[in-house]
């Protein structure tokens, strides 16, 4: 957020001394120190002044012009004294009152700044300067509320600066910030446009109203502000491409290219121009395009390694491995971190299942960098699905390097699980939980083998760990995901969130398993009442988890609670419209209660969500033709076959339903096209 200014108040005489400064004594002191205040010696003429006063205590003349003086060499301490004894003199002076608005105001006292500018207005309502001077003072009010993180209480004084003084234009900044933060982002629009009928170019209202807007995804109204910020400010890097994406979103891509091009004109050695204009190149699905700007960039950029990589990056997007592989052995010339490279170049062999030059290329990268950890991590990976006796070398080596990490001790534990030495994987499962390990698949192999031995207790613990440990795993994975999107006011995330979702979701997905894996082994191994009882517990932390919202409606249906169940399932539905589990049990206990319509419309929402799930078939055919709807089934599922005319599982059961209803000539029709399918996938094999 912009830095809310307290504004000081500049000095400038506001009385003019017209009485005749010959009639007394004081009178001719006071000129005096007029002319010496005026020839630039403040000390002096403060002095006379003084001297003045003390003469005659009531010579009103020169107290207020002391006052003056101090006001404009910045003692307002002594400005307020002063001018308070002139109160004494003169109790009803708008400008005496002024003065001491001001005094307060340079005290930051902004409360009795109002006070006094308010008793002015009181004396003289047209006071144009008393109401700006309240305006400020709001302002600089509401500042302090803000610093305190008192924001509602800011925005009231914001408001009351706006009242006094609807030319503020810095209290329409702060308040359109302080809703944003707040939340409140159509209100904060309000202020924005209100602000900007002040100063039509103003930068910081015109970032705000653009992020308003791409935060509501009105991305169409977006562009107006977007080409008047770039228009007003078009070296502003940060505006410029916020309007090149703006373009791209709003499917008027070819009108970025021109503001790529002014940008590497003005900012050659700018990294960014770069990424969003060679991710441009990509997003149109010209990669030799893309992969050009880059190679531009090499005569203006440092990196030579970086850029390397991003040619590489955008080859494996295009699937052009061996492309990619060449760019990366470029990068290896002038990199500082060749392991990194090297488990890049493996990444990319192990993508095409070529798991031997992956091995080779991982042992090449261990030559140069012979204690890499992260290389070791991924040759173990690729040595597990092909020589288990490799593998566990590999791991026990780790071992030597960092005796304390518990990641070798979990790898040998799944190995050890995996060819039956149970022993073997309990032991070193155990060593990684010893360690301190948070993750939950040691928790997870110990209680699989307890379970086999029908220790139930132990299975118990160490399930109930591990479902727990998956629990935080998924909940801060998604946290993180979600956090991506947050970025500063008047900046659009363009993050390439498409790679981070991907990393994420391998551990997502495989967390995810286990935590379902260790659910169902709970519910299989006791009675439905303690799983229940676990899972109310851990919904205290995570209450919105799908899976442990699915398996509490299994439970209830297992209890024969369908009322339970169906509240559950409709919960899961709300806050997870996506999760075909909810969309299925809700099927399972509309049919229980006897509501089949209703129960095929859940159904039917599965099918929307997982085309290739027998079940969702099978009680479709089922529910149809009890409640006579076969024909509408045929044509709901005569229309997915148009959109989704390979999928093989709809069209076998397509097939059953057309056998049931005789329908002979679709039948036959369907028939050889699923012939046709099965024979095109032996023949691709």
């Amino acid at each position: 957020m912009e830095k809310m200014l307290k504004y000081i108040v500049p000095a400038c005489l506001i009385f003019l001394y017209t009485n005749n400064i010959l009639a007394q004594q004081p009178s001719k002191i006071t000129a005096i120190a007029i002319e010496i205040y005026q020839a630039g010696n403040s000390e002096e003429a403060i002095r006379l002044l003084q001297q003045a006063i003390s003469i005659d205590p009531n010579f009103l003349d020169a107290t207020l012009i002391l006052g003056q003086i101090y006001l404009e060499t910045n003692q307002p301490k002594s400005a307020k004294n002063i001018l308070l004894k002139s109160l004494e003199i003169i109790k009803d002076n708008p400008e005496v009152h002024y003065a001491l608005g001001v005094a307060y105001f340079n005290m930051q006292n902004f409360d009795s700044a109002v006070v006094q500018c308010k008793i002015v207005l009181k004396l003289d309502p047209k006071s144009k300067a008393a109401l700006e001077l309240i305006s400020l003072s709001y302002l600089n009010l509401g500042v302090m509320a803000y610093q305190d993180n008192k924001k509602n209480k800011a925005i009231e004084k914001f408001r009351q600066a706006i009242e006094s003084n609807e030319q503020n234009i810095q209290a329409f900044k702060n308040l359109a910030v302080t809703t944003y933060e707040l939340g409140n982002k159509e209100e904060a629009e309000r202020f924005i446009k209100r602000g900007l009928k002040i100063e039509t170019k103003d930068k910081i209202l015109l970032k705000i109203l653009i992020q308003i807007y791409v935060d509501a995804n009105k991305l169409q109204e977006a562009l107006e502000p977007a080409e008047k910020y770039y228009k007003s400010y078009p070296r502003d890097v940060d505006g410029a491409l916020q309007l090149a994406y703006l373009y791209r979103f709003n499917n008027q891509g070819d009108r970025a290219f021109d503001i790529y091009e002014e940008l590497l004109k003005q900012f050659p050695d700018e990294q960014r121009i770069y990424d969003d204009y060679s991710e441009l190149y990509k997003y149109k699905g010209k990669f030799d395009e893309a992969v050009s700007i880059y190679m531009k960039s090499l005569n203006h950029l440092n990196d030579k390694t970086l850029i390397y990589e991003k040619v590489a990056e955008i080859y494996i997007e295009a699937k052009r491995y061996e492309d990619a592989r060449k760019a990366y052995r470029n990068a290896l010339v002038s990199s500082r971190d060749s392991a990194r490279v090297y488990h890049k170049i493996a990444l990319t062999y192990i993508t095409e299942k070529n798991k031997w030059e992956a091995i080779q290329i991982l042992q090449v990268g261990l030559k140069s960098s012979p204690n890499n950890w992260d290389l070791y991590r991924e040759l173990g990976k690729v040595l597990e699905d092909s020589s288990s006796y490799n593998a566990i070398q590999n791991y026990e080596f780790m071992l030597k390097l960092r005796p304390d990490d518990p990641f070798p001790y979990i790898r040998l534990g799944v190995i050890y699980n995996n060819i039956d030495s149970t022993k073997l994987a309990s032991e070193n499962c155990q060593k990684a939980i010893d360690l301190g390990t948070e993750l939950p698949l040691p928790y997870h192999i110990l209680a699989e083998i307890q379970k086999e031995k029908l220790d139930t207790a132990s299975f118990q613990k160490n399930e109930v760990l591990s479902i727990s440990k998956s629990l935080k795993i998924i909940a801060q994975l998604k946290s993180d995901y979600l956090g991506k999107f947050s970025k500063g006011i008047g900046k659009l995330d363009y993050t390439k969130i498409e790679k981070m979702k991907t990393d994420s979701e391998i551990i997502l997905e495989f967390t995810q398993n286990l935590l379902k894996q260790g659910l169902e082994n709970l519910l299989q191994v006791n009675k439905p009442t303690y799983l229940e009882n676990e899972i109310i517990q851990w919904r205290k932390d995570y209450s919105q988890n799908p899976l442990l919202l699915e398996y509490l409606g299994k439970i209830y249906e297992e209890e024969n609670k369908i009322d339970n169940a169906l509240s559950v399932y409709k919960e899961l539905i709300k806050f997870h419209p996506q999760e075909k589990e909810g969309h299925i049990g809700m099927g399972r206990i509309l049919t229980l209660k006897g509501d089949l319509r209703s129960a095929i419309l859940a159904y039917k929402r599965a099918l929307t969500i997982d085309s290739q799930d027998e079940i969702i078939y099978e009680n479709l055919i089922y529910l149809s033709r009890a409640t006579e709807t076969t024909n509408e089934l045929i044509n709901s599922w005569s229309l997915l076959e148009k959109r989704e005319p390979e999928n093989n599982i709809l069209l076998s059961n397509f097939a059953k339903i057309l056998r049931i209803e005789n329908k002979t000539d679709e039948l036959k029709r369907v028939e050889k096209k699923l012939e046709q399918i099965v024979s095109n996938e032996k023949n691709r094999e």
